[in-house]
């Protein structure tokens, strides 16, 4: 009966680590305060509860009125192999992924399967939440082992007046640093400098003829 109970544990232990393990796919930055025009880089990760896994998919939903993606990448990620390619839709606020890792898995506890750089386009609360996620396990099955998800909350904010007033002027070309403009901005305004300088010299240094008595 021992031989037989044991042998029984040794089938289903895969299945039943799985099971009472549970994953959570998880943001890196979970809260923040950004301005508008900010960019700022955020992971999508996995945490696989001690539990080898072998595939990951879902959906990271964003506040498209206040962020938008600049890029996306998976050179440091855990998975291998795709699905499909991690795509993005600024108009729909979503990030879509679905990747995975031949046998043995991933057996790390936690790992990186996106790197995303969002930009920050208007003010108001942007916030980032999992849709239609699934973290399988290595166990031959494709036990699907997620218990969780966690999401962000991220303040977006308005440039304060004097720095949006710089900006602007420096995309106008009236600052310097906005290109030839600036430049010859630059050297009119010294070249009127040094003549005023010359005819305040000359005036203060002039010489008088001496009065005849």
């Amino acid at each position: 009966m021992r031989i037989v109970l044991f042998i029984a544990m040794f089938l289903f232990a895969p299945s039943a680590l799985a099971a009472a393990g549970g994953a959570t796919l998880y943001v890196s930055e979970s809260c923040g305060s950004y301005t508008v025009g900010d960019t700022f880089p955020v992971s999508i990760l996995v945490y696989t509860g001690g539990v080898p896994i072998n595939a990951a998919e879902g959906v990271l939903n964003f506040t498209a009125d206040s962020l938008e993606v600049e890029a996306i990448s998976k050179d440091s990620s855990v998975f291998v192999l795709w699905t499909e390619e991690p795509s993005y839709s600024n108009r729909d606020g979503e990030i879509r992924f679905s990747g995975g890792v031949p046998n043995p898995g991933y057996t790390g506890s936690v790992g990186t399967i996106l790197d995303i750089v969002f930009r920050v386009k208007d003010s108001g609360i942007a916030a980032l939440d999992f849709s239609d996620a699934r973290v399988l396990a290595n166990d031959g099955k494709g036990t699907d082992i997620l218990s969780g998800t966690g999401g962000a909350s991220y303040t977006c904010v308005q440039k304060p007046a004097e720095r949006a007033v710089l900006e602007e002027a420096e995309r106008a070309g009236k600052m310097p640093g906005g290109g030839i403009v600036p430049f010859l901005v630059g050297i009119a305004s010294i070249a009127a400098i040094l003549a005023v300088s010359v005819a305040v010299y000359r005036w203060t240094n002039r010489k008088f003829p001496n009065p005849k008595l």
